[in-house]
């Protein structure tokens, strides 16, 4: 074998390494299947925001979430609006209330959080 085609192969041989390392440590965080109960929120935070009717909170997969890592207790946007992680989903009987969901940002008696930084 030539000197440049064993570089080639080491080349690839390494890429293809790379990448079936990546694709095992993705599917293993895809494969957890871990869920938790999010509060879902309509309206703009601040002004009109309102606790969505329905079935609130819901249970979502870890994926559909856009905060990762997933953290309780953080808000974060969606598709449809903002929303809040309320507690890792364990399968829990009774399932949470949306009592326990924190009321809205902007709501009389819940003002909106303050900005810390100041702009020069």
């Amino acid at each position: 074998m030539s000197r440049i085609t064993r570089t080639v192969a080491l080349v690839v041989a390494f890429f293809i390494a790379t990448l079936g390392g990546v694709a095992l440590v993705g599917s293993a965080s895809a494969a957890s299947g871990d869920k938790f109960f999010v509060c879902k929120y309509v309206g703009t935070p601040g002004v009109n925001e309102t606790l969505q009717t329905g079935q609130n909170p819901i249970s979502v997969s870890e994926n559909a979430i856009k905060v990762q890592p997933v953290v309780v207790g953080a808000f974060f946007a969606d598709d449809q609006g903002q929303s809040y992680v309320l507690v890792k989903d364990t399968g829990q009987k009774p399932e949470p209330s949306v009592s326990q969901c924190p009321p809205p940002r902007g709501a009389p008696g819940n003002p909106p959080p303050r900005a810390t930084h100041r702009p020069r």
